[in-house]
């Protein structure tokens, strides 16, 4: 393996350092470093990893989220490393992260056996390692089945993580950047070296995305393997394309109708996402995604898409019913609710319809606590308390809501004035912007915000004033201005 470039490693190493533990998911943290990546960096990835991660060991909760990454992406060249570094912890969390990459047939069998030697009887380690060994509890084979996917069947009575096996000799930076989307998506990612002896992966909820070749090798040993699950087409420029298409054919458990209301078919679905990701990277967030709803798949759960917009998430149902969007509300309460209770990480579920209107808004968990009555569950009226637009506008307005951007001042006016009555007066301008914060944070629906927000006071503002006189002076970028207010800013968490 290639070693690492400077650039490389402090990429990466930003990634992490920028990681807030408890708050922040693998695909949020990664989304905007694989971006803009190339061939060269993203082969390099696992080293870089594993590189940095002795400069991690002060702070266990950043260890763990790098090998969170190596065991979810299946970045298993660096299994030595990871496996020496969870010897040297003794945290158990790194030790199963090792075995989730040893149980790669690609990965020396020398491994394998030094963490059963090092793990003696602990079973959540050894069923990673091998789909020979046996489980001897429900919960055990749970765990078997999420490892080991050739082995789950169409009849069983609990719905699995859907399984995308990628292969290792596609491009690697279009491999990296589809594998961050899937698992953003709630799909298991798995990396295929054919030149190995194949895993017990090919079942009925696995998608294989792979060169015509190497496709062949796989249906020689799994003829069974339907061929609808193999996509041998070039890595598009588009990966949620390909991720819609791998819905499809994921989609083993078909949807019902809620009450005379037909629900809406996957070609609306990718029309949507487009249009809904395109409007809102224009709008907001230029790094924001759209894709299908993986995750919600698995479980059979009623959501459609997957929005990922400046650091939170949404997700969508989508009808094709021109009925008002007041009656659809009250139609899909349980559907609502049910997003709300499997995806705890939900900020909002955005109810749109599609052609030839295309509008919507977003339901929030307190929206739902007047619309369903208990103990005995039936629905009364559901209160809507935004107004019903565009779903580009209705998606974007609620973003802005949860994470107001701030920019207080004209960074180009600042740094190109050349005459005392061009310049503005730093003092006020910073009384204003802060002032403006505090109001925001005063109204927030969250007490971590209302704390945050309201909290910034005369020593927030002399030393942003300071930092502005710097700006002005040319000393300071307006970049290090912004990961200044950064670390004084801190958006509370929903």
């Amino acid at each position: 393996m290639s070693q690492p470039s400077v650039g490389a490693y402090a990429s990466v190493f930003e990634a992490i350092r920028r990681y807030r533990p408890h708050q922040d998911s693998l695909y949020n943290v990664l989304k905007n470093f694989v971006d803009g990546i190339e061939d060269a960096e993203a082969s390099v990835l696992p080293k870089s990893i594993v590189d940095i991660m002795p400069l991690l060991k002060p702070d266990i909760h950043r260890l763990r989220f790098a090998a969170d990454i190596l065991a979810r992406l299946d970045l298993y060249e660096s299994t030595g490393s990871l496996l020496a570094m969870a010897i040297e912890t003794r945290d158990r969390q790194l030790m199963m992260a090792a075995a989730s990459l040893a149980g790669n047939p690609a990965v020396d069998s020398s491994l394998r056996d030094r963490i059963k030697t090092y793990s003696s009887d602990d079973r959540m380690v050894t069923i990673r390692l091998s789909p020979d060994v046996v489980p001897s509890s429900e919960h055990e084979k749970m765990l078997y089945l999420q490892c080991w996917p050739g082995g789950r069947t169409a009849d069983m009575p609990l719905q699995f993580a859907p399984v995308v096996v990628l292969d290792v000799s596609l491009p690697p930076a279009s491999s990296l950047k589809l594998s961050t989307i899937l698992e953003g998506a709630g799909a298991v990612v798995r990396r295929l070296d054919t030149s190995a002896p194949l895993p017990h992966w090919f079942g009925y909820q696995t998608a294989l995305v792979c060169k015509p070749e190497n496709a062949d090798i796989v249906r020689s040993k799994y003829p069974r393997f339907a061929s609808n699950q193999i996509f041998t087409d070039a890595l598009p420029s588009r990966s949620d394309k390909l991720i819609q298409r791998i819905a499809k054919i994921l989609s083993s458990i078909p949807r019902v109708k809620q009450n005379e209301y037909e629900l809406v078919s996957l070609t609306d679905v990718v029309h949507v996402g487009d249009e809904l990701q395109t409007g809102l990277r224009d709008q907001i967030d230029e790094y924001c995604t759209v894709v299908s709803d993986l995750g919600a798949l698995a479980y059979n759960i009623p959501s459609d898409l997957h929005i990922s917009c400046r650091g939170y998430r949404l997700r969508a149902i989508v009808e094709t019913d021109t009925t008002e969007i007041d009656t659809l509300t009250q139609i899909h309460i349980s559907a609502i609710a049910s997003i709300f209770g499997a995806f705890n990480d939900t900020a909002g579920v955005l109810l749109l319809t599609c052609p030839p209107a295309f509008s919507g808004v977003v339901i929030e968990r307190a929206d739902l606590e007047a619309a369903i009555e208990v103990p005995h569950g039936d629905y009364i009226s559901a209160r809507i308390r935004r107004p019903v637009s565009d779903a580009v506008t209705a998606c974007r307005d609620f973003v802005r809501e949860l994470a107001p951007t701030f920019e207080p001042l004209d960074f180009d006016r600042m740094q190109s004035s050349s005459r005392e009555v061009e310049s503005p007066d730093i003092e006020a301008l910073v009384n204003s912007s802060i002032t403006d914060i505090i109001n925001q944070g005063a109204r927030a629906r969250t007490p971590e915000k209302r704390a945050a927000w309201t909290d910034l006071r005369g020593t927030e503002k002399m030393a942003l004033v300071d930092m502005i006189s710097e700006l002005k002076s040319g000393n300071k970028s307006p970049n290090e201005l912004h990961s200044w207010l950064d670390s004084v800013v801190t958006l509370g968490a929903l």
